[in-house]
């Protein structure tokens, strides 16, 4: 009766027996586990930059820095309430799960994006590819030993389909640019009017291009003398034009400057005795 709640069951035979038993055995089971939270991560969404389909991520020690930005699906989300990512090599946010649009942008010139589908608890690495390469190009005078400097140099690379323009002032170029044809230039002495033979380079997607430029240059100085004295920078100045008639460089008193080969035509103004004078001088190089 104990086994039964106070219920009496007969049982004359077998049969009655195995019926009383099993009235009276009730199957309890056993409870659940209850499923841990999962724990929410830092970021679930880690963006890296690639230049190519079979280019591995770019270094975030390389110093590239890049735009991100990320643009929902769901027209009903507050963009607003998105994170900022910011301006980094390497993106690493947490957003609201969801569907979204990652977008990327280097320099103004280059541009990426990647439909990406965030989860609340797991972390989504991916990686945006851009169509772009390295140049890497660097001029050498054919003479070092005229005394011009790494820094004595200003460069400009242009795009030939866009035309778009980078400049620069060294004897070395380290870019990233969109895949393309460019012209690089490099000007000695910081010159515009100076250049080294102009270089056409190819750059492909993921590809990086190393160029070496010949610089055939010479140093070249001028003084004016009056009288068995050299003036001073108070007294004089000069300028000097190329052969074409193009303005190239000007200097009060002694001048040192950096030039290709040619004709160049030196107009030298100065004061003596309290006169205004000027001669015009042509030299070659």
């Amino acid at each position: 009766a104990d086994n039964t709640g106070g219920r009496y069951i007969p049982a004359d035979d077998v049969d009655s027996l195995s019926d009383a038993l099993t009235e009276t055995v009730v199957f309890v089971p056993e409870p659940e586990p209850i499923a841990p939270t999962p724990e929410r991560p830092t970021f679930n969404l880690i963006a890296n930059v690639s230049i190519g389909a079979d280019s591995p991520p770019i270094d975030p020690s390389s110093g590239f820095r890049f735009d991100w930005d990320l643009e929902p699906k769901d027209p009903s989300v507050d963009v607003a309430a998105l994170p900022d990512i910011g301006r980094q090599t390497v993106a690493r946010i947490y957003a609201d799960a969801g569907k979204y649009t990652l977008n990327v942008a280097f320099d103004g010139r280059m541009t990426g994006s990647l439909d990406v589908d965030l989860s609340e608890f797991e972390t989504s690495e991916v990686t945006v590819q851009l169509d772009a390469g390295y140049v890497d190009a660097i001029a050498i005078p054919l003479n070092r030993n005229i005394g011009l400097d790494d820094n004595d140099f200003r460069w400009t690379m242009r795009n030939i389909e866009t035309g778009v323009l980078w400049r620069g002032a060294s004897n070395r170029i380290s870019e990233l640019v969109p895949a393309g044809d460019y012209v690089i230039t490099f000007h000695p002495g910081r010159l515009d009017a100076i250049t080294a033979p102009p270089e056409r380079v190819r750059v492909d997607s993921g590809e990086s291009v190393q160029v070496e430029s010949l610089a055939p240059v010479s140093r070249v100085v001028l003084k004016a003398n009056r009288a068995g004295r050299e003036l001073t920078r108070r007294e004089v100045v000069f300028k000097v034009f190329n052969a074409q008639g193009t303005f190239v460089a000007d200097r009060f008193g002694t001048m040192t400057t950096y030039l290709t080969a040619g004709t160049y035509r030196v107009l030298i103004e100065y004061r003596f005795d309290g006169n205004r004078e000027q001669v015009e001088e042509t030299i070659e190089v």
